[in-house]
């Protein structure tokens, strides 16, 4: 509890409270959202209006859209196996991957009904 506390006033005493948050780019044309895919609120409406197991699907989505690339990049930062190919031709290893990796996901499903 005490370990909590301390963390928690080291990670305050950084935070600064600003009015409004920065833009991401300080040249102007990169902050234009009018080339955009479509109405992002209609979107929203959208969704929302789903059932509750599709919009938790829908949600699913957009994060292993996410975390896709992003688990990619860092698998090739740190320098993939030397043996990747021939791992990769190896269907024990691909089944013992492909079960971690529904672990990993199955939280984030609806229960079976």
């Amino acid at each position: 509890m005490v370990d909590g506390a301390r963390r928690y006033a080291r990670r305050i005493a950084n935070e600064v409270q600003v009015e409004e948050y920065p833009v991401t780019f300080s040249h102007e044309d990169a902050n234009v959202s009018e080339n955009g895919y479509g109405d992002p609120a209609a979107l929203r409406l959208a969704i929302g209006k789903l059932p509750a197991a599709q919009r938790e699907a829908v949600e699913m989505f957009l994060w292993l859209g996410i975390a896709l690339p992003y688990g990619a990049a860092v698998v090739l930062l740190a320098s993939p196996r030397d043996d990747l190919a021939q791992k990769l031709a190896d269907a024990r290893f691909l089944i013992e991957q492909t079960t971690a990796f529904a672990t990993a996901l199955r939280p984030r499903l609806p229960p079976f009904r």
